[in-house]
């Protein structure tokens, strides 16, 4: 078979002759192999989408992660006062209870 570089470069005309009796089966042969290029194209595109899908819902993971990493980090900078200092601050207030 010939190279489908070589029959790009000819003229119509010049493949008719050259090609004779077998031009049909080059028209038939070549329109497979389009045929067979559009569908992997078209895998391609959607196996593009595919990972552009993933992508984003790769980077909206890492953004929530880096969001709770944050809070964790904030809420621990604010902890609660532990006992000892609420008793100090309950001796300085004063008594109301009317005793």
């Amino acid at each position: 078979m010939v190279c489908t570089e070589e029959l790009g470069a000819k003229k119509p005309e010049d493949l008719a002759v050259v090609l004779g009796d077998d031009l049909d089966r080059y028209v038939c042969a070549v329109g497979k192999i389009h045929s067979q290029v559009l569908q992997v194209r078209n895998l391609l595109s959607k196996a593009q989408g595919i990972q552009r899908a993933m992508r984003t819902d790769f980077n909206k993971a890492a953004v929530e992660v880096q969001q709770e990493a944050a809070e964790q980090k904030t809420t621990r900078g604010l902890r609660e006062p532990d006992a000892g200092s609420l008793s100090s601050f309950n001796s300085q207030r004063p008594d109301h209870s009317g005793r």
